[in-house]
């Protein structure tokens, strides 16, 4: 199961945003490629949360991305905020730090694309979903 937890507990993910997500794939391509795009626009990228789930590998470290020293986790979420603080469409970087579990990469993206876009019962409400894989 995949829970998100933010640090403003009365704000969630708009479903309408883009989503830029690195799972960890074969060399970090992906995961280097975000964490790049989160350095480099330090200024306007805030960490926000965190996503769980029990089909990722457990782990925590030091990860100081954005210049403020937070516990990484396993899955990482940063908005993207313009210079105003808000943009038309929030953009979400989601850091996927850990591996799945052997044998459950399927049913997490599964679970991540129903969390990020919507059930595949209901129409997909994702503005835009790009996954950077090595």
């Amino acid at each position: 199961m995949v829970q998100v937890h933010l640090l403003d507990a009365e704000k969630s993910l708009s479903r309408q945003a883009v989503f830029v997500w690195a799972p960890a794939s074969h060399g970090n391509v992906g995961n280097i490629a975000v964490d790049i795009a989160v350095s480099t626009f330090r200024s306007r990228i805030c960490y926000v949360g965190c996503i769980e789930s029990d089909l990722v590998m457990p782990m925590t470290g030091y990860c100081d991305v954005t210049g403020v020293d937070i516990l990484g986790k396993p899955i990482e979420i940063y908005e993207y905020r313009s210079d105003n603080g808000s943009s038309e469409v929030p953009i979400y970087f989601i850091q996927q730090r850990a591996p799945c579990l052997r044998g459950q990469a399927k049913m997490f993206s599964r679970e991540m694309v129903s969390l990020l876009c919507g059930s595949a019962k209901d129409e997909l409400h994702c503005g835009v979903l790009l996954i950077a894989t090595g």
